[in-house]
């Protein structure tokens, strides 16, 4: 395996980057249907992501706001499940689209009055539109072939 070898104070620093606001080729690369505190359905959501450079992030969301869940349904051609009322999971993997990507601050964590959370990448709404042409080939082409080996 070949890699960039980084000190300490490097991979820190690459950890916690955060992508700037804006538009971004994603991939939803894991969904999972789960229950919220207060007992709503939502999916939650891991979707790959790639920056200026191509090198892949990944962003956690969840479709648990409606606009968000309508929003992803119309592009990536689930409108007749979004109509139906019930949305699958296993139905979200491996679509890939656009997104507008913001950053939310940090809050306060529970129990604390100064220790904060950090501020982390959120989706801020699913767009029409294609991948990019310079998104990795692995992102865009799920081998389906029959090669028995």
């Amino acid at each position: 395996m070949k890699f960039p070898p980084m000190t300490e104070e490097q991979i820190k620093e690459n950890d916690f980057k955060l992508l700037p606001d804006g538009m971004y080729d994603y991939t939803v690369i894991h969904a999972e249907e789960k229950i919220s505190k207060t007992g709503n359905e939502y999916i939650a959501l891991k979707l790959q992501i790639w920056d200026e450079q191509g090198r892949e992030r990944l962003v956690f969301t969840n479709l648990a706001l409606i606009k968000l869940l309508k929003h992803f349904c119309d592009t990536n051609g689930l409108q007749t499940q979004y109509e139906s009322g019930e949305v699958i999971a296993q139905e979200c993997m491996n679509h890939s689209g656009k997104c507008v990507i913001g950053t939310e601050k940090g809050k306060l964590k529970e129990g604390s009055t100064t220790d904060y959370y950090k501020d982390k990448n959120i989706v801020l709404d699913y767009v029409q539109g294609k991948p990019s042409t310079t998104m990795p080939l692995t992102a865009t082409k799920q081998f389906d072939d029959d090669i028995p080996f």
